[in-house]
């Protein structure tokens, strides 16, 4: 695989585990999301680590977002701090996050929302 490609196949891949506030980012090309996914769900859900044993059970939800095409410069992003400065940081944002993992636990308490509200 060439590491020349566009950044419309970029994938940000965001791993929570339970009890952490801020999940681990992995940027990846599009074509690696699917093993990466279930290498971290064997890896923290299903198998544990091989090489020590251990169950871990601790993956949350996995999430992946494409990054956008276009980039965004704000005046937080420019040295000036100024709006009208267009030499700021050009930032690339994601959009349209698709949960693609979650923990049985958390797909349950969905679930039960769910009737609440009907």
């Amino acid at each position: 695989m060439s590491h020349d490609f566009p950044i419309s196949e970029l994938r940000v891949v965001r791993v929570y585990m339970k009890g952490s506030t801020s999940p681990h980012v992995h940027y990846m090309h599009e074509s690696q999301v699917d093993v990466f996914v279930e290498a971290t769900v064997n890896l923290h859900y299903l198998v544990g680590n091989p090489h020590n044993g251990k169950q871990l059970h601790n993956l949350w939800r996995i999430e992946v977002s494409p990054l956008s095409v276009e980039t965004d410069s704000f005046w937080w992003c420019s040295p000036t701090l100024h709006a009208d400065q267009v030499s700021g940081a050009r930032l690339n944002s994601t959009y349209l996050c698709a949960s693609v993992w979650r923990h049985p636990d958390l797909i349950a308490e969905d679930k039960r929302c769910e009737e609440l509200d009907d």
